[in-house]
């Protein structure tokens, strides 16, 4: 099946990738993705990002749709641990393809799903929750798998029992999450309060308060973001904060305040060939 595969689908890959490079908007993504951070420095800031992803299978109470990890440039032993923990797992889903084909399929599917995003070519956030959606379907089919197996080996009361404990935690843990994402402010707000260092949860937090008209909150929040982002020095950034802080102190008719902000962000943004937006602006 394997020979079949690379038979009938290597060519079509092939042509892909050359079309994809042929094109200038394919080009572009490319270069901005090696421009980023080396592979090299992407490979050992991915065993980090999904060792979190995984984790975030078992801690439904530390879920964080923006979690801001570190890039990491240098062997460590943690580093160490999370890329031979990726690397076992997906070995045993190699080996149990063989002997065990649903175990080995879910174990597989997780990383297949992660591996355009969490591997060689670098994005600018390590990591994110929405790359488990998918990605997810993996581990839900192992626990039903497991579930069915136990059943036809010891009787139907403990998987029934356990079954029902798990759609219990599920389907609370997706109400408290629904919860969260019920707005623009109760999303941001519970990012920012799960990664305190994180400067665009606290940037967009005040995008979202200045939507709502609460300067004084958006002002807040903003300043915070700013605090960050001028330690990091990242020009798009900076200059984003700078322009929403000055846009949001000018909406309050303090004009001298606002000055400085504004003018600091205009050569940020010249540099980087980006229009400057007095409106505000939310980070994608």
């Amino acid at each position: 099946v394997t020979a079949i595969l690379k038979r009938s689908l290597l060519p079509y890959l092939l042509l892909a990738a050359v079309l994809g490079l042929l094109m200038p908007t394919y080009r572009h993504l490319l270069n901005v993705s090696l421009s980023t951070r080396s592979i090299g420095t992407n490979l050992l800031s991915q065993a980090h990002g999904v060792t979190y992803l995984i984790g975030q299978l078992l801690r439904l109470d530390r879920v964080n749709a923006d979690p801001k990890l570190p890039v990491i440039a240098s062997w460590s032993w943690p580093v160490f641990s999370n890329a031979v923990l990726v690397l076992s797992l997906i070995a045993v889903g190699v080996v149990l393809l063989r002997k065990n084909k649903p175990v080995g399929f879910a174990i597989l599917w997780f990383f297949l799903w992660l591996l355009p995003t969490h591997s060689i070519l670098p994005r600018p956030h390590i990591a994110n929750g929405r790359q488990l959606y998918l990605a997810l379907l993996g581990p839900a089919f192992l626990a039903a798998y497991g579930l069915d197996a136990l059943a036809k080996r010891r009787g139907n009361v403990f998987p029934w029992g356990a079954g029902i404990v798990l759609l219990l935690t599920l389907a609370t843990a997706t109400h408290l999450r629904n919860r969260v994402y019920q707005d623009e402010v109760s999303y941001w707000d519970d990012t920012a309060w799960k990664s305190p260092h994180n400067a665009r949860a606290f940037n967009n937090l005040g995008f979202a308060w200045q939507n709502l008209d609460d300067d004084r909150r958006a002002e807040d929040f903003y300043r915070r973001a700013l605090a960050i982002r001028e330690k990091a020095g990242d020009s798009l950034d900076l200059a984003t904060t700078l322009n929403n802080l000055g846009s949001v102190l000018q909406r309050q008719a303090r004009l001298d305040e606002a000055e400085p902000y504004l003018t600091r962000s205009i050569p940020l943004y010249e540099k980087l060939t980006r229009n400057l937006d007095y409106g505000g602006i939310r980070q994608p």
